[in-house]
């Protein structure tokens, strides 16, 4: 909105802001949003204004968090949640990984989407771990068990 804000280049020095370039591409972090991380950022190299962007946080929460799922062996898992409020995607993490629609994971949304599902196919145990659905600012997690 306007103010230098202070960031890091160094991943290692966990400031709030970071700014990273991978060959042309430039990534801007920002650690632990909260709804005052909202605004106008701007990236300026030189005097040019590189890029712009409003960053909005959408004000959801999780009327039905995930729980923790049971699955055997070379079975599917399926991880559930509820939001308040109609989004048409939220990020799901597994073992700290963004996850990704593809052959191992089926992520679907209702026609309201308000219902967000994680599929988790043919499982085997190195599935097992805490998985998560990010909406926001808020998240949810459980564990998935593979027996």
């Amino acid at each position: 909105d306007g103010e230098m804000i202070p960031y890091s280049r160094d991943l290692e020095m966990e400031m709030k802001h970071d700014l990273n370039q991978v060959g042309k591409k430039y990534i801007f972090t920002i650690r632990d949003l909260v709804p005052e991380d909202a605004g106008l950022y701007q990236l300026d190299i030189e005097d040019v204004n590189v890029f712009s962007t409003e960053f909005k946080i959408p004000m959801v929460d999780f009327l039905v968090k995930l729980t923790d799922v049971k699955a055997m062996e070379r079975e599917d898992a399926i991880f559930e949640c509820v939001l308040s409020k109609p989004l048409s995607k939220i990020m799901w993490v597994g073992k700290n990984n963004q996850l990704e629609q593809g052959d191992k994971y089926d992520i679907t949304v209702s026609e309201d989407k308000l219902i967000h599902r994680l599929r988790v196919k043919d499982c085997m145990q190195v599935d097992k771990g805490i998985y998560a659905a990010v909406a926001g600012i808020k998240s949810s997690n459980a564990w998935l068990i593979v027996e």
